[in-house]
C-alpha cells in the first residue's frame, strides 16, 4: 500500500466516518491516529520503500511534513490517544499535574482542517 492508497483507503474513510458521528470516541481515535500516520507513509513512498532507511531518518522527514502541514498538534493528540497519556520525550516520569499534560481536545473543525491539509498534500 503506497501513501496515496493509505490516505484514500484508510485516512479519508476514517475522517468521514467520524465527521458523520462526531460523538464517537472510537471514530475520533481512528481518524486522528490514521491521519498522524500519513506522513510516515509519505516519507516511505518518496524514498521508494528503501529497506536501508533508518527509523530516525523516517521520523525526521515525517516531522518536517507535519511542520509543513501544521500537523504538530495532531501528532500530540495521536500520541496521547495511543499511549493513554503524554510523557515528555526522554523522561521516565509521569506527568504530575494536569497543567503539564493538557487534555486532548478534538473537534470536527480541527479534524476537517487536518483532512483538508492532508488531501492537498502530495498524498
Amino acid at each position: 500500500m503506497d501513501a496515496r492508497e493509505f490516505f484514500q483507503l484508510i485516512v479519508e474513510p476514517n475522517y468521514y466516518e467520524f465527521y458523520r458521528a462526531q460523538n464517537s470516541i472510537r471514530l475520533l481515535w481512528n481518524a486522528i491516529v490514521s491521519m498522524n500516520t500519513a506522513p510516515e507513509f509519505l516519507v516511505l513512498d518518496r524514498q521508494k520503500y528503501r529497506l536501508d532507511l533508518l527509523r530516525e531518518e523516517i521520523e525526521r522527514e515525517a516531522q518536517k511534513i507535519r511542520e509543513e502541514l501544521g500537523l504538530i498538534e495532531l501528532q500530540y493528540c495521536a500520541n496521547t490517544f495511543k499511549h493513554v497519556r503524554k510523557i515528555p520525550s526522554g523522561s521516565r516520569q509521569l506527568c504530575e499535574a494536569q497543567q503539564s499534560c493538557p487534555e486532548v481536545e478534538a473537534s470536527a473543525v480541527v479534524v476537517r482542517t487536518i483532512a483538508q491539509n492532508a488531501s492537498d498534500s502530495e498524498c
